[in-house]
């Protein structure tokens, strides 16, 4: 998998399809588009594009546009501390948190205290999750809301720091996506998330390929 990754990789780049006009822009757009999708989203690109560029709503629930807003803004905080090339604190991934949370406000009163989604504030409860109900609070569910797209943001801002193509998981394959995160969760063994994600990569690598080519 390894090998072919980087041919992949290889072809992607000498063809020079990262150099297109405004391909940052639309590229974020995508990864937006599908990582809200996942989490029941129903705005298509077109639709957050004409939102991201020209601030015009489309016709879907205002929590969704607030969400693919918020994680607009979140994904640009992200590569601009990429840039940096600093130190991931607690801190920064709170307030990174908080802005993908910030409209999108949920807050809890608990018996161990109150905490806010949109300050970015971490969960004052325990998390069961897996064979067992094993507690998994260091790596899962860390915020009451948004873990998901906090995940797949961290996994890009960190490939965006080493120059490498971002990830997008698509929202077609979303069932599989969550059963092999449930799976490795059971298994207490992140194999089969790291093949889903690798192969997942490279078929999206190769389809832009692809379609780079017949524009040609």
């Amino acid at each position: 998998m390894k090998n072919e990754i980087i041919a992949v990789l290889n072809e992607y780049n000498s063809l020079g399809i990262n150099q297109q006009l405004d391909y940052d822009k639309f590229y974020l757009y995508s990864i937006i588009t599908h990582s809200t999708a996942i989490e029941d989203s129903t705005i298509t690109e077109i639709e957050n594009q004409v939102l991201f560029d020209n601030g015009i709503s489309c016709s879907k629930p205002i929590s969704e546009q607030f969400m693919n807003l918020d994680l607009k803004k979140a994904y640009e905080q992200s590569f601009d501390f990429a840039r940096k090339h600093e130190k991931i604190t607690v801190g920064f991934l709170c307030s990174l948190s908080g802005t993908l949370m910030k409209n999108i406000d949920s807050s809890y009163n608990t018996v161990a205290g109150s905490f806010s989604s949109a300050k970015g504030e971490l969960r004052l409860l325990n998390v069961s999750a897996g064979r067992g109900g094993k507690s998994y609070l260091a790596s899962i569910h860390p915020w009451a809301d948004g873990n998901g797209r906090m995940g797949r943001l961290l996994m890009n801002m960190v490939k965006y720091e080493k120059n490498l193509v971002p990830s997008i998981v698509k929202k077609e394959r979303r069932a599989e996506y969550i059963k092999v995160i449930s799976e490795s969760q059971d298994a207490e063994d992140s194999a089969s998330l790291i093949d889903f994600m690798f192969n997942h990569h490279i078929q999206n690598l190769k389809q832009q390929i692809e379609e780079y080519k017949r524009s040609l």
